[in-house]
């Protein structure tokens, strides 16, 4: 049989859990975590795995770097991009690395990186046999104006959708 002393003391050692709960809780929403160390070293560590070949495991550290909440865009896209090449260039495996070239080119469509992601996206494509989606893509990253340049132009050839007006050759 509990007295009333006991049941109070219960009850205020509940309290106070609960509120260091909620002050832990408070306190971890309200701080901004800063991994540049541990994004940093994964970087070193994926480098140093491909100069050893060991592709595989380079990308499973630059997807380590994916999952820290507070990674900018820009860096996000730089990521999916080095592991598109990977995939493309050294693995073979081009389904992987069309899904991160298209992710590199969604998160940062102006990177430094933007073209060289869309012709290798085009060239995984068009391995995978999709070559209706890599002519799309092609004509989305060759969309050019098929205008005459100059009043009276005449057009002397046709490729695909696209003619070669004489001022071309000119």
């Amino acid at each position: 049989m509990r007295t009333s002393r006991g049941i109070g003391r219960d009850f205020k050692h509940r309290l106070l859990i609960m509120a260091i709960g909620i002050l832990a809780l408070s306190a971890g929403s309200c701080t901004s975590v800063d991994y540049s160390e541990q994004v940093e070293q994964h970087r070193r560590m994926a480098g140093e795995l491909q100069n050893n070949r060991l592709y595989g495991a380079a990308v499973e550290e630059y997807r380590a770097i994916l999952s820290y909440n507070g990674v900018d865009t820009p860096t996000r896209a730089n990521i999916n991009y080095l592991i598109a090449r990977l995939y493309f260039e050294n693995l073979k495996d081009y389904e992987n690395a069309a899904a991160y070239y298209v992710r590199a080119k969604e998160l940062d469509p102006e990177g430094s990186f933007a073209t060289q992601a869309t012709k290798n996206l085009v060239a995984s494509l068009e391995k995978l046999g999709n070559v209706i989606d890599a002519k799309r893509q092609l004509d989305e990253a060759t969309d050019i104006d098929n205008t005459p340049r100059e009043p009276g132009d005449i057009a002397v050839a046709q490729i695909g959708d696209r003619s070669i007006w004489l001022s071309d050759i000119d």
